[in-house]
């Protein structure tokens, strides 16, 4: 068995070299008591060969997310112990693939839906729609200050393109009043539910069932939110040709927004308008 007692010392450069880290990675863990150095007169770290183990299992610990504070802890303890940390560790990986999964197959999605409306500016369907919910942050002009919204929106949007920018507005049965509209994010109740998205008493329940849709993808003006407050946008005109009538909020959800220049804008999405019966 070898003796670490003549084991080779190593100026801090060339340690981190054979053991493909940095020298900055090195002098983090050794700032935080992880790693012994020995500081010589000429002012160079040194490190004893002694201390190779225990950067390969920082290494490995840090591949399955472990803090520095966590590392110390795991390397010191029983293997019972180590691995049930470890199981933890592994259960968040397998959380972050489902949702990095999720966002993969929305994107997929989204790329199709625009492939179909290729050479369309707009179109329209009515069909079922899903169940959604709504998290307002902002009436246009500046943020609301309801703090149950902030508790949980870091984590709605981390999970963006499942969670769509959106705006909530409210609906009358006379088409040329001013709207109220609320901004936020939006999510199919079903996602939410499924990846375990945190809801408290600001989000707001939208229920879907059938509903006409207007679809867009074009250039031009930024002026398709005040078209709809103010109730003159081309899918009010659509659903009077149709006998269609509003039967609650209806939701814009915005897919993507470019500026390619000053004067021009590029967005995509949906408004879903819930129908009467």
């Amino acid at each position: 068995m070898p003796s670490y007692k003549n084991a080779a010392q190593y100026r801090i450069g060339d340690f981190a070299r054979f053991l493909g880290v940095t020298p900055d990675f090195l002098k983090h863990y050794e700032e935080k008591g992880l790693l012994e150095a020995q500081h010589r007169n000429s002012g160079y770290r040194f490190f004893g060969f002694q201390e190779t183990f225990k950067v390969v299992e920082f290494m490995r610990l840090r591949n399955y997310g472990a803090s520095v504070r966590d590392m110390g802890r795991m390397l010191c303890t029983n293997a019972e112990d180590a691995l049930r940390a470890l199981d933890d560790k592994a259960a968040g990986i397998e959380k972050e693939i489902e949702r990095q999964q999720a966002l993969l197959e929305e994107h997929r999605l989204i790329k199709a839906w625009l492939a179909e409306r290729r050479g369309r500016t707009s179109d329209w369907e009515v069909r079922e729609a899903e169940n959604f919910w709504f998290l307002p942050h902002s009436n246009g002009q500046a943020f609301l200050k309801d703090p149950r919204i902030y508790e949980i929106i870091q984590t709605w949007f981390a999970w963006m393109p499942l969670v769509k920018s959106s705006m909530l507005v409210s609906v009358s049965d006379e088409p040329s009043s001013l709207y109220k509209c609320q901004w936020g994010l939006c999510i199919m109740e079903a996602h939410a539910k499924r990846f375990g998205l945190p809801a408290n008493e600001a989000v707001q329940f939208v229920k879907g069932g059938r509903a006409f849709v207007w679809n867009f993808a074009d250039f031009g003006p930024n002026d398709q939110i005040n078209r709809i407050a103010m109730g003159d946008h081309p899918l009010f005109e659509q659903m009077r040709v149709l006998g269609l009538r509003a039967a609650g909020p209806m939701i814009s959800k915005l897919e993507m927004k470019l500026k390619p220049s000053e004067d021009c804008k590029w967005s995509c999405g949906s408004v879903i308008v819930p129908l009467r019966e």
